[in-house]
């Protein structure tokens, strides 16, 4: 990967498989950082048994980072074939237009929201101790369930969603999900090579008014549209954009009762990314 000054006009080539590839070299790195540290001071005191398991951690770590490294790697040799995609570098008035896209989209449903479906199922007896002090917390709060009682709330879920109002709450969430990740593409994406479908054949790049088609979204596999939002949450970090840390953030569609909303911010660096 190789650095260049930052410009709007410049966008940024992103492959998916070799983000992933990069990430997990970094993460082969912070593991053996970590076992050399751990069994430095493992020689320091060989007798320490909490220093033995650290060490024991390390390994197994490191191990595993490795095993995912070896693996994302020979995917790339047996697929070198693999799509760029073209993204806008995220700036203050491109985020501005998708952050007044995303305000047209149906409302999340938030923890109230599914707390009251919970509810309206009837399944949970109304003095059942969990549903009680969940219920309570959401009282007090101005907003949606708290850290300490979120494993109480995915319990309570859980218990309830096989019922219709329950179901139609992580409806609605994961319509919003893909809705957002379909806004983040068609703002963010300019352009892309080496889409295939089904029957191996290119798909064209088409855009009207500036923005990728339906069609052209369409064509793209699910995994790379989520890559693609999450290189894009991550450009719009200092972090992200200046190549101190790759560390993309997890997407994920589950119908867990809390889910964070996606959120933007403006920054100024960006990265070129070429196959090794």
């Amino acid at each position: 990967m190789s650095m260049l000054p930052i410009t709007a006009a410049k966008p940024f080539l992103f492959i998916r498989l070799v983000d992933q590839i990069e990430k997990a070299r970094d993460a082969v790195a912070e593991a053996t950082r970590k076992l050399a540290n751990s069994t430095a001071a493992l020689e320091a005191k060989p007798d320490d048994a909490e220093l033995r398991k650290d060490v024991d951690e390390g390994e197994k770590l490191l191990a595993d980072a490795y095993e995912e490294l070896d693996r994302l790697e020979a995917e790339l040799e047996a697929n070198p074939d693999q799509p760029v995609y073209k993204l806008r570098v995220p700036s203050f008035d491109i985020n501005a237009a998708f952050e007044e896209a995303l305000v047209r989209l149906p409302t999340y449903p938030g923890d109230r929201k599914m707390f009251r479906a919970i509810e309206a199922s009837c399944l949970i007896p109304s003095d059942d101790p969990d549903f009680v002090v969940v219920k309570e917390a959401l009282k007090k709060s101005g907003g949606g369930v708290s850290e300490d009682l979120s494993a109480i709330f995915q319990d309570l879920y859980e218990r309830a969603d096989n019922a219709e109002a329950v179901q139609d709450i992580r409806a609605a969430r994961l319509r919003f999900t893909k809705g957002v990740a379909r806004l983040r593409t068609k703002h963010y994406l300019i352009g892309f090579e080496g889409v295939r479908d089904l029957d191996g054949d290119l798909v064209p790049y088409l855009a009207e008014n500036g923005y990728p088609t339906d069609a052209t979204i369409n064509a793209i596999p699910p995994e790379d549209i989520t890559a693609i939002g999450d290189k894009v949450q991550e450009l719009n970090t200092l972090r992200g954009r200046g190549g101190n840390s790759r560390r993309g953030a997890k997407s994920s569609a589950s119908p867990q009762p809390s889910q964070p909303s996606p959120t933007d911010t403006v920054t100024e660096t960006v990265e070129i990314q070429r196959i090794p």
